[in-house]
């Protein structure tokens, strides 16, 4: 089986993505998929329950099994997700275990 180097971006252009998102919503998914590897679709149908930050752990539902299946994140994931979620909330945005998160 052939080795392939895993696809992997400079941490300066890291940074400058990362500063020129203008939204802590975009902001935390693309840290939770640099952290956790989970897909865009995975990460965006998570419900509120599923973030365990305590546990630093992101619940998604996987794309070719359907199961549902708990992933490490990085705390700084997390600390973005609250940041957005506090946006949102003050916005209308419904609470909730079972609301999208």
């Amino acid at each position: 089986m052939p080795h392939r180097l895993p696809r992997r971006i400079p941490d300066d252009r890291f940074n400058e993505l990362f500063a020129a998102l203008r939204h802590n919503r975009d902001r935390a998914l693309l840290a939770f998929w640099v952290s956790n590897g989970a897909r865009a679709s995975e990460l965006l149908t998570s419900r509120q329950r599923d973030a365990l930050p305590g546990e630093q752990l992101l619940g998604v539902i996987r794309k070719g099994t359907r199961a549902y299946q708990q992933l490490p994140s990085s705390p700084d994931a997390f600390v973005w997700l609250r940041l957005y979620q506090e946006e949102a909330w003050r916005a209308g945005v419904p609470r909730g275990a079972h609301e999208a998160l």
